[in-house]
Parts: C-alpha cells; structure tokens; sequence
C-alpha cells in the first residue's frame, strides 16, 4: 500500500477500484490506496475510468489546450494589468 500521499512516477496505464480501495497500474507494478487523485486531461482521465459514470461525463468535456505558466524572478518586470 502507499503512503498518505504519493507520487507515481510512471504514467498510469489501468484504475480499478473494489470495496478495498484502488489498484493502480503504472510502471509495470500495481499501487493500491484508499484514493486517487487524477490530475490529468479530461479526455485522459476518461479512458482511465472507461465504464464509470465519471469516464462518460468527461468524455463529453471540450477544452482548448492550454498551457499555464508561473514565472518569478528579480528581473521579471511585466507590465502591470499583463497576463
């Protein structure tokens, strides 16, 4: 089992869950917890759940790709009202 809180450094293949909790699979091991957190697309998240109400919900999602970036520095002088 892992941890409270812990990060998979593997993509994440398979999600299953039964009354023990969630078995994932990622990096050719399978984890199990008591929850999982996906931070991920819509659209990648759906096939993770591929035959849960939740998949079909975010198979219907749209979004435009984005990218968020947060930069500080001494010399990061942007304009004010910028971004």
């Amino acid at each position: 089992a892992l941890p409270e809180a812990a990060f998979i450094p593997h993509a994440v293949t398979r999600l299953s869950a039964d009354a023990d909790g969630v078995a994932i699979e990622a990096g050719g091991r399978t984890y199990r917890g008591a929850r999982v957190v996906l931070a991920t697309e819509a659209f990648v998240a759906a096939k993770l759940l591929s035959g849960t109400a939740a998949g079909a919900t975010l198979r219907g999602f749209s979004a435009a790709p984005l990218a968020v970036v947060h930069w500080t520095s001494p010399d990061a002088a942007f304009p004010r009202g910028f971004g």
